[in-house]
């Protein structure tokens, strides 16, 4: 996780409330996100049904000026809208000003219903 945490350029956080008691993990996730030098145009995406605010207060240590989402409803956020290719649509939108289509896709039931709704954007990328 330490390795992901220090070249991620986003950061999606489904529902974890960061607890005081999990030092280790808080601990692991601040010395590598936040210790990787200059973090200015990265993103961090929370989904969570709490409010923003409180949000806010529990993520702020990972959180870069402006440079976050909160949405209570995965299927809102950044990650649902533009699956697979999350990190270059925000890129190419917030930093290139080119903005995408979205390719929202239904919620799947199960992971054979997952792969197929999938398997053309990851042929694409074998390709």
């Amino acid at each position: 996780m330490q390795r992901y945490l220090e070249s991620a350029y986003m950061i999606t956080i489904f529902g974890y409330s960061a607890p005081a008691s999990d030092i280790e993990a808080i601990d692991l996730m601040r010395t590598a996100y936040r210790g990787q030098g200059n973090r200015e145009f990265e993103q961090i995406e929370i989904i969570d049904i709490k409010n923003e605010d409180e949000l806010r207060e529990t993520w702020n240590p990972f959180i870069v000026s402006h440079h976050y989402q909160v949405y209570n409803d995965f299927g809102d956020s950044w990650i649902s809208n533009h699956p697979r290719r999350t990190c270059e649509t925000m890129w190419q939108q917030l930093m290139e000003c080119r903005f995408l289509d979205t390719h929202h896709y239904p919620i799947a039931n199960d992971w054979c219903e997952i792969r197929e709704l999938y398997q053309p954007l990851i042929q694409e990328e074998s390709a």
